[in-house]
């Protein structure tokens, strides 16, 4: 490792993080010394008062400009009585005796790194791994041993080699003394952010000695006008500080990638790395699964294997091949599974975008012949047994308003299956229809021209790349807008490789909105091919009477969906104030330009209560909780304060109006799918023979 030099990029960062820290020292002991004099000062002032002509007035006069004084001294001082707890109860510590494979090659890395081996390692159930110590106040002066935290999904989900890499990556901050500066900006960030935000306590002790006297309030309020200048000092410190300190925090990073990468070689830790988001993507889904599971509350036994399911379905959605039994990730499954090809450069970002990380990696080009190839998983003594126990620890810092039972994992395998077919649909469009509604383009159901290309050419790759491209152009555009209108913060982005600068996004955007139309075009002409596709197959099959009746419900579904969210987002508009510190005369103004949109958007309410063609969706909780929003006339404000009881009515009920409406569309358009579906496994099976027969 004696190779890897610091760049002169990472030294620039590391003593600009260094002034910034002195920056703060130099203003907090100006501080301290200019409110010493003050108090000094008011004391001497308020003492002297008293002397020259001591009665009531003078007296506490005297003691609230003493006061004052007072007030101001502890509130910068005040940070030193805050009580830090650090929460270790989603941890679970592991020794070697436990785990002697695992710390077999912690120590192997730690060797190769040159560094020293961690304090303590834990588990978490996180796609993670971090290196974390004590940050106390006098972890800024001794020298502090770190630990080592391994999260089982990420365990879960690399090979040998890769983990590897990862720990690498983790014992490259071992060896960094820059951390060192990240233990001062962290207890540095504290006093800031106590004296910027923790302040309940104090204003409430600084408000009840005001209400002891009438003469003790104006010095108190002069005493709170003083500190609200410091805070605005403090803010303009504190944005200097974590800016400088989170540019070092990114260098560190591509220095410990490159440490990483030394061990492994950049093949093997790219490859760790693009599949890390994913798999957090598919952790939190399986989480979020039981969360919110419709059905018997439950928890799974392991979740670690529901997670694993997750990441497979969510590779098999996005074509992504297998290697060494994981999904083999790319910058370009990257793109297809983000719909985006813009990479934003945050200042505020602790870590570079991934696509930053693998470009520095890749141009390292490190080679490594040899990597061990199998599951991480190999590498616990019993990986069921650990599994099972952090999932037990994971739930049980999940708060619930239920104590959910234990599923098991044929159970839970059945249920995905049914949800499967339920919300998603039929595997062999290949995806395409994830991103597409053939309600959004001109249609002739009763086009009868057979296309040239087969089934397999117009769901192709290329033709769901497109469907993509479109929806992460929409997505790109929509962005480039937002940064152009908020320039704060991001001085450049890299869009498709290429670095641009803010004030080039809306020659970029013109550039992709052309882009942009020549690709809808192009999917228009697509999808004519694909209905005349499907029109044929009706026709040969008899069937185009239901094909068309298919087709006209999903299109009403969707011009329905339109025209009535025009009403809600009228409601919206109408209800936005609702969300931020109005005047009592201003909302009730409001208030009233809101009741004929209400009188309106109700009337569409009863409309979807009272239609067929929505009868399946509407449970019986949501036609309860619209009723009753639609019996009364809700009152949102009173006595100066809002209603909880009828705001929470009011968003309950329109979000439930938006999930009628899109669960009619998305019905519907199940409904087409799987019935084109159907034509062609129909088709294939009429056709096979022509293909066997010798």
């Amino acid at each position: 490792m004696n190779k890897i030099k610091i760049s002169p990029e990472f030294r620039q960062s590391a003593y600009r993080s260094i002034l910034s820290i002195g920056l703060f020292a130099v203003t907090y002991i100006t501080l301290i010394s200019l409110a010493i004099i003050l108090t000094l000062l008011f004391g001497a002032a308020g003492l002297y008062l008293i002397w020259l002509k001591p009665m009531v007035v003078t007296i506490m006069g005297g003691i609230g400009l003493i006061s004052a004084g007072i007030l101001i001294l502890i509130f910068l001082l005040k940070f030193i009585f805050q009580r830090n707890k650090t929460d270790y109860s989603n941890l679970i510590e592991i020794k070697p005796k436990q785990e002697p494979a695992l710390f077999k090659l912690i120590t192997d890395v730690v060797n190769e790194v040159q560094t020293q081996s961690p304090r303590k390692v834990y588990l978490t159930p996180d796609v993670n791994a971090a290196v974390f110590y004590s940050s106390s106040f006098w972890s800024m002066f001794l020298p502090v041993r770190k630990n080592l935290m391994i999260g089982v999904g990420l365990i879960n989900t690399t090979t040998i080699g890769e983990f590897k890499g990862i720990l690498a990556h983790e014992f490259g901050h071992f060896s960094q003394r820059s951390m060192k500066v990240g233990s001062y900006v962290n207890n540095t960030n504290r006093v800031i952010y106590n004296m910027l935000f923790e302040n309940e306590s104090y204003v409430d002790m600084a408000e009840m000695w005001a209400s002891h006297s009438q003469y003790f309030a104006p010095f108190v309020s002069l005493a709170l006008w003083i500190i609200k200048r410091i805070q605005w000092m403090l803010r303009k410190v504190y944005r200097i500080l974590n800016l400088n300190y989170l540019k070092l925090s990114r260098e560190m990073e591509f220095h410990a990638d490159e440490v990483a990468t030394n061990v492994v070689g950049s093949e093997i830790f790219i490859s760790a790395l693009l599949r890390l988001e994913s798999s957090d993507q598919s952790l939190n889904s399986a989480i979020n699964y039981f969360c919110n599971r419709p059905a018997t509350p439950a928890r799974p036994v392991n979740i670690f294997t529901v997670h694993q399911t997750m990441l497979d379905a969510l590779a098999k959605k996005n074509r992504i091949t297998n290697l060494h039994g994981l999904p083999h990730i790319t910058i370009q499954n990257l793109h297809r599974i983000r719909q985006s090809k813009l990479h934003l450069k945050n200042n505020w970002d602790t870590h570079p975008n991934m696509h930053d990380r693998a470009k520095a990696i890749s141009k390292l080009n490190i080679s490594r012949l040899q990597s061990d190839n199998r599951q991480a998983n190999s590498l616990l003594s019993d990986t069921n047994a650990v599994q099972e126990k952090v999932t037990e620890v994971l739930f049980n810092g999940i708060e619930m308003e239920w104590s959910p039972s234990p599923i098991s994992m044929q159970e839970f395998g059945q249920e995905f299956i049914q949800q499967e077919k339920k919300y998603e649909f039929d595997a062999i469009f290949h995806g395409f229809y994830d991103h597409i509604n053939p309600a959004d383009f001109e249609f002739n159901p009763n086009e009868k021209t057979a296309s040239e290309k087969t089934f397999n050419e117009l769901f192709s790759d290329e033709s769901i790349d497109l469907a993509i491209d479109i929806v992460s152009l929409t997505n790109d555009i929509e962005t480039l807008q937002h940064i152009f209108q908020n320039q704060q913060d991001i001085t450049n982005f890299e869009y498709d490789g290429v670095t641009f600068e803010t004030s080039e996004s809306i020659p970029l955007t013109d550039k992709l909105k052309k882009e942009l139309e020549e690709k809808r075009t192009k999917l228009t002409h697509l999808l004519s091919e694909i209905n005349g596709y499907f029109s044929s197959l009706a026709a040969l099959q008899g069937e185009t009477i239901h094909l068309i009746e298919k087709y006209t419900t999903l299109t009403l579904r969707n011009k329905e969906y339109y025209e009535k969210m025009d009403y809600y987002n009228q409601v919206r508009s109408a209800t936005q104030f609702m969300s931020v510190t109005t005047p009592f005369r201003v909302i009730e103004e409001n208030l009233e330009k809101f009741k004929p949109i209400e009188k309106t958007f109700k009337e569409q309410i009863d409309l979807l209560l009272n239609s067929s063609a929505h009868e399946a969706i509407i449970t019986d909780e949501i036609r309860a909780n619209l009723t009753k929003y639609l019996n009364k006339n809700w009152s949102y404000f009173d006595v100066n304060q809002y209603s909880d009881e009828a705001l929470d009515l009011l968003i309950s009920s329109s979000n439930q109006y938006v999930y009628i409406l899109s669960q009619s569309v998305f019905r519907a358009k199940k409904d087409l799918l799987d019935y084109q579906a159907k034509l062609e496994k129909q088709h294939k099976k009429i056709t096979l023979p022509d293909y066997i027969c010798n």
